[in-house]
Order: C-alpha cells, then structure tokens, then sequence
C-alpha cells in the first residue's frame, strides 16, 4: 500500500451471502454500489480469499464473477468439517464464515470518491468483550484464524 491509499474493509462497500450443502460452501460478495465493484474485484482474488480463511477450506475455490450484478461468488470446496450436520463445531455454517470475509481488507486510493458504509473497527469485538472473552482465549482454535487472523499470529 502506498503512501497514497487508504485502508478499509470489504464490509464498507459490500455485503455477503452464503449458502452451503455438504462439503462445499459458496460465499457471495456483493457490492452496494456498482462503482465499488471493480476495487474489490480487482483485490479479492480468490487466492487472497483462500489466503485470507487459512487452512478452513481443503478444497478448491473457485471464483466466478457477476460484473452486471456487482457480485463475487466463490465456491468453497472442502469446507465445514465435512457438512453441518456431520460436524461437532456447530458455529462454523456458511453465515459465520461469509461474515468473516467482511474484515477483508481493501486498499483505495485516499481520492477514491466511493461512499464507505458500516462501522469501522472489529465488530467482533464488542460482542467477545460482554462475553468475557479476548482474542487471545481463541489460540489454538480453528477460529482463531477465522475470526482474528491479524490479532494472533505469533
């Protein structure tokens, strides 16, 4: 990034949805505004998108694109611990993981004239706070890497 750019989150200038059956999981990012789209296809690839989840998918991901409709959608091989109804990890659905895509970060340059929504910031963070919880009591999990990937690295 150079020293021209702004850093933000996917979730300013897209949402997503997901759905999923079995082992394969599909993630739909959707931008609010058509102008947005191309910044985000241009940077979530879907080797950044796999980087970005870890070790969570031991399949393919496939990315299809949807320019008329502002839409990513990436197919998730391999994913939910072999189906949801097969998994003792009953928070890691599709929902949970198209959530996590949203802390993504995006570069922009600083006059990128986008209108930026949501909150800014981790919005995990309130939420693990009330529930007595940190980043750092994650380690070790499969979450970890899911929810606070820049938080707990080392």
């Amino acid at each position: 990034m150079t020293s021209a750019s702004l850093s933000i989150s996917l979730r300013q200038l897209a949402h997503a949805r997901s759905g999923d059956k079995g082992r394969t999981l599909n993630i739909a990012v959707i931008a609010y505004e058509s102008d947005s789209y191309l910044h985000i296809a241009g940077q979530l690839t879907a080797a950044a998108f796999a980087a970005w989840y870890g070790s969570v998918f031991d399949g393919p991901i496939t990315r299809y694109e949807v320019p008329d409709l502002g839409v990513l959608n990436f197919v998730c091989e391999g994913a939910l611990g072999g189906g949801v109804s097969r998994n003792l990890c009953l928070d890691n659905y599709g929902k949970a993981l198209a959530s996590r895509i949203l802390d993504f970060p995006l570069a922009l340059p600083e006059r990128h004239g986008l209108r930026l929504r949501g909150p800014q910031g981790d919005p995990l963070l309130p939420y693990l706070g009330q529930a007595g919880l940190e980043p750092e009591s994650l380690r070790g999990s499969v979450w970890q890497s899911v929810l606070f990937p820049e938080k707990l690295q080392s």
